[in-house]
């Protein structure tokens, strides 16, 4: 048993989530033995596990002399799952910020067929979860709260009246925006992404190595102020198909009437009631 209720393993975890998915996928029941093919990649796995006693995890998160302190948060989907992980980013005077890791999720997509951009919905909704339960127990003053995502169309959503949207979407933005009224949504690129690391999976042999996951991108230390907003990315025509299509088609209708008064009597004396 990995007992790791922060899920600062988060990768290494979902990775044996993927593979249990598989097991489904492939209708292996549990008292049955694993297929050949199967076996031996949950060996290696398994006896992979140990390198994770080699992890040491620098708990201490708050400097001295500490100035401001901003929750970063970021999420990211895959075809196999999704994920979000929040860190703690603190500025104290004279020097270099600091982003510690504070805590993760995951979740294994349905078996149903998803759209990737539902997925990566997804992926925020549960990074909106989890930084209203990480802001509960934390005592302290947070300045700000910046959340990030890959995926243009889930950040156009967010940003979209709920009840234009389709009852899938707008049901999870409803709930997203109640969760981050106060917090600002940004755009990240993959590479840049720690959250991209726990939607695929880790194996625990590099994890360790893994510095964008422990600390998160470098790039945010010295430019969190810089805006990253999502309307300064431009979609392509197959995104702006998939975000239109999740949008409630709103039609109206106009009366033109005609200025000649015998025909406008005409038609009203077809009824003695205006509204038909």
């Amino acid at each position: 048993k990995l007992f790791d209720p922060l899920r600062l393993l988060g990768p290494v975890i979902c990775k044996g989530k993927i593979f249990l998915q598989r097991l489904w996928l492939e209708k292996v029941n549990w008292d049955n033995p694993l297929p050949e093919q199967f076996a031996s990649v949950w060996s290696r796995f398994v006896c992979n596990l140990k390198e994770i006693e080699k992890i040491k995890i620098e708990r201490y998160i708050l400097n001295s002399q500490l100035e401001r302190i901003v929750l970063l948060g970021f999420s990211d989907a895959s075809t196999h799952a999704y994920g979000a992980v929040v860190y703690l980013q603190c500025h104290a005077k004279s020097s270099t910020p600091v982003s510690k890791l504070l805590a993760s999720k995951s979740s294994v997509t349905t078996l149903k067929t998803t759209s990737v951009a539902r997925l990566e919905l997804r992926a925020c909704l549960l990074l909106a979860k989890l930084v209203k339960k990480v802001l509960l127990p934390l005592k302290m003053n947070i300045e700000e709260v910046i959340l990030f995502s890959y995926s243009t169309i889930a950040l156009d959503w967010i940003n979209s009246p709920a009840n234009q949207l389709k009852t899938f979407v707008g049901n999870r933005i409803s709930k997203m925006q109640s969760f981050t009224e106060h917090h600002q949504w940004r755009h990240i690129s993959s590479t840049e992404n720690p959250a991209d690391i726990i939607s695929r999976g880790a194996d625990p042999t590099d994890f360790k190595n893994r510095n964008l996951w422990w600390t998160g991108p470098t790039i945010f230390i010295e430019e969190t102020n810089n805006d990253f907003s999502s309307s300064q990315i431009k979609m392509d025509s197959f995104e702006k198909e998939l975000y239109s299509a999740e949008h409630n088609q709103l039609f109206t209708s106009k009366l033109v009437l005609s200025s000649d008064t015998d025909f406008i009597t005409q038609i009203l004396s077809l009824s003695n009631n205006f509204q038909k």
